[in-house]
């Protein structure tokens, strides 16, 4: 296929979802009113995950395989005039010790620059799309992905606020390469696999806070497998979807209960691969991994108290679609404290396109570099209001008006914000420039220790992210953070003369240096092949 199956429409998107089991294309646009329309989609069973989890290496022919996967999307999405391609790689990848060999042969051989994203931003990327399809609701959910390298949960509220959202090692590739040696498996290597599950989850109902009486949802090809095989349908477990589809339907497929869970998994466990294909109609390369996708599930759902589940189709691209097309600010915060921080900007005059290229600059490094701040989706809402706000000291006056804009956002009384929340965002915006955050400065020295830490760490990425809008023109489009253990490369893609940007963000990144003790190198990304 060399072209999509529809008539492309212009401001389209192409959202490419680099998963450990496969490789997915999407692409949507926004329809009057607001409504994401899915105008084409691919997958590619490319698995990055395969033999690498164990080894943190991903195999020199899966990575062939992935570019050549890639660069066909590419075609595809370029054939239907999309104004830019969102590429996300996720667990796989994102574990690799050799990540930037296919990072860098993804940009220079298929022409598609590739963001790592964290398995927390992964989480919030798939609860955007879930929640965007749900009839309004008066109870929180819960929604779960079970990848090939991971879980991902996310809680979100009635409003489309993320509460919480946290990342787990316990993907189906992993967990098959790593206990599942025989076919079928050993009793065993099920109960190793039900022990470990059950000690990588040890905490994780008080962590994650269950919503109470809210539904749970469950994404991915394992959490459909398992709703056909507890429907007791026939034929083929997991059908092709539509090409063109729209989101903001309600989910149609009914509850699986969670007491059916354990006989599925028994089941599964006590029969051959060849068997599952050929008499359960499983897609052969599900029926790889599905044993052990039935038996997390299974044992998540009996360790957290779970009733059951609904499969939803929406998944990491939609979410892509969702975050960058109608934007993650919508979103990432619930109403009350996202108007009252529209409303603050008003007042202040703040510059609105510096402000929100500086956000979404500073968004991306946050998510980048997950593993080395090691924060979490409450501190990425703190980051986003003080990158937004980081500049309303103006209102005052330029001179030291980084000092202007803590003064105003801790006596703004935000609604929907507590004080010790202003506290860190306020302290956040005062350092984005001059000195760093210091105990010598008494509105830092107020603060608790835990969100001293938090305001130095967030203050270190606003400082770099500034610097890259220097001259508030939006010359640098994207940034991509590859992490090393003595280095750090910001790879920035931006249009001609970035210069001053770039001497701006190395100049500001000495606090990033010192707290993380890693060389930052800034440069201009190379251009993509023609």
């Amino acid at each position: 296929m060399t072209a999509p199956r529809i008539e492309p429409l212009a401001g389209s998107l192409a959202a490419i979802d680099i998963g450990t089991n496969s490789i997915h294309l999407a692409i949507g646009r926004i329809r009057e009113g607001g409504a994401l329309e899915i105008l084409d989609r691919e997958k590619a069973a490319v698995s990055l995950g395969a033999g690498a989890m164990r080894r943190n290496r991903l195999r020199a022919e899966t990575i062939d395989a992935a570019v050549l996967t890639l660069e066909r999307f590419r075609k595809i999405a370029e054939a239907s005039r999309v104004f830019d391609i969102a590429a996300l790689a996720t667990s796989a990848v994102r574990e690799s010790a050799n990540a930037e060999v296919f990072l860098d042969a993804a940009k220079t051989r298929a022409g598609v620059s590739i963001e790592v994203v964290s398995g927390e931003e992964e989480a919030r990327l798939i609860a955007l799309a879930v929640h965007r399809v749900l009839p309004p609701r008066t109870a929180p959910i819960l929604v779960l992905d079970l990848g090939g390298g991971s879980l991902e949960l996310a809680v979100v509220s009635p409003e489309g606020e993320i509460l919480r959202v946290e990342s787990i090692p316990i993907g189906v590739r992993r967990l098959t390469e790593r206990f599942l040696r025989h076919d079928p498996p050993r009793r065993r290597e099920v109960a190793a696999l039900r022990a470990f599950v059950k000690r990588e989850t040890k905490g994780l109902k008080k962590k994650i806070g269950l919503p109470a009486a809210g539904s749970t949802y469950g994404t991915s090809g394992t959490f459909a497998a398992l709703a056909a095989l507890a429907s007791r349908k026939k034929g083929p477990l997991e059908k092709k979807r539509e090409p063109a589809a729209s989101i903001g339907r309600p989910l149609g497929p009914p509850p699986v209960p969670a007491d059916h869970l354990e006989q599925i998994a028994d089941q599964l466990a006590g029969t051959s691969r060849a068997a599952l294909v050929r008499d359960l109609g499983l897609d052969p390369d599900r029926s790889e991994t599905i044993v052990a996708g039935a038996l997390v599930v299974d044992t998540l759902f009996k360790k957290l108290g779970l009733p059951s589940f609904r499969p939803s189709g929406e998944s990491l691209r939609e979410g892509i679609l969702v975050d960058r097309l109608i934007g993650h600010h919508a979103h990432s915060t619930g109403p009350e404290r996202r108007k009252s921080v529209e409303q603050l900007m008003t007042r202040l005059g703040v510059e609105r396109l510096h402000a929100e290229k500086v956000t979404s600059l500073v968004l991306s490094i946050f998510d980048q570099t997950h593993a080395l701040h090691g924060l979490g989706s409450a501190e990425r809402e703190w980051l986003e209001t003080a990158a937004l706000l980081h500049d309303g000291g103006y209102h005052i006056a330029y001179e030291k008006h980084h000092k202007h804009s803590y003064y105003l956002i801790r006596h703004s009384a935000l609604p929907g914000f507590e004080d010790e929340e202003l506290e860190v965002v306020a302290n956040v915006a005062r350092y984005h420039r001059k000195s760093a955050p210091s105990e010598k400065h008494a509105n830092f020295r107020a603060l608790e220790a835990h969100h001293r830490t938090v305001v130095t760490k967030l203050s270190a990425l606003l400082r770099i992210a500034d610097g890259l809008d220097r001259r508030h023109r939006g010359i640098v489009r994207s940034v991509q953070v590859r992490l090393g253990t003595a280095r750090i490369r910001f790879l920035i893609a931006a249009a001609a003369g970035a210069d001053l940007e770039i001497w701006a963000a190395t100049q500001k990144a000495d606090l990033f240096e010192e707290l993380f003790r890693r060389e930052v190198r800034i440069r201009l990304e190379k251009p993509s092949p023609s």
